[in-house]
């Protein structure tokens, strides 16, 4: 599925307001996403752009004492990966503080086909087969996404700060990386009107379906890894 995609900021969002499914406190999500890096290629490509494309182990860790309920990728719809923020120590890519790269794209509000099947495959009574996952208390489900980052060649092709260059991806690693995922694809409800909130309290004796904060009039999920280490030193040449 060919997506259109824009930038968000983070303070354009939470200027927007939010609301939890109950009314009340924020439901949290009840698992973690941690990750691996299973390969790295840099690839040196056309416009003054390094390229490096990483292919990623996601682990999905559910430390509720509960079930949670998960989507998964199906047909066209995989998991959309719209942050990408690189640090040099662990606890400031936890934190999110002394970046040295922050890259935002995520995708823009469609009326395409795809969503229109997909709020129709999760529009049942319980959690479809096909299209959710279930993990109970303690469970873990691990799948693996390739992962692009791009990189300006030089300072002189600097856009936007943090920016780091490729010529300095080499002799900064390893570094520390964070993914930030769309856990609920909030397009379903330009079909379904609130279907993350319906779903959310018509699912939950089977578990606990989190679909974040309700940001104008979409309910909008978005997840940050733990952590992952990225070593560049032994990365491949493309």
């Amino acid at each position: 599925m060919k997506h259109k995609v824009t930038c968000i900021g983070t303070l354009v969002l939470l200027l927007l307001g939010c609301k939890s499914v109950t009314g009340g406190e924020v439901e949290s999500p009840g698992y973690v996403i941690r990750g691996k890096v299973v390969s790295v290629e840099v690839e040196s490509g056309e416009r003054d752009i390094v390229v490096c494309h990483l292919t990623v182990d996601l682990e999905f860790v559910n430390t509720a004492t509960e079930s949670v309920i998960l989507l998964q990728p199906s047909g066209e719809h995989t998991f959309w990966i719209g942050g990408k923020r690189l640090a040099k120590t662990y606890d400031d890519a936890a934190l999110g503080r002394h970046l040295l790269h922050d890259s935002q794209r995520w995708l823009s509000v469609m009326n395409t086909v795809e969503y229109r099947e997909l709020a129709n495959r999760l529009d049942k009574p319980l959690p479809p087969a096909d299209v959710t996952r279930t993990l109970k208390p303690g469970e873990a489900w691990r799948y693996r996404r390739v992962v692009d980052i791009f990189f300006p060649k030089n300072r002189d092709n600097c856009l936007f700060a943090p920016c780091i260059v490729g010529e300095e991806l080499i002799s900064l690693s390893p570094l520390w990386l964070t993914l930030q995922v769309e856990m609920w694809p909030y397009n379903v409800e330009n079909f379904k009107h609130d279907l993350g909130g319906k779903l959310s309290r018509r699912w939950r004796k089977a578990g606990r379906l989190w679909v974040g904060n309700k940001l104008g009039g979409f309910w909008s999920a978005t997840m940050t890894t733990d952590p992952i280490l990225l070593d560049l030193k032994a990365a491949r040449k493309g």
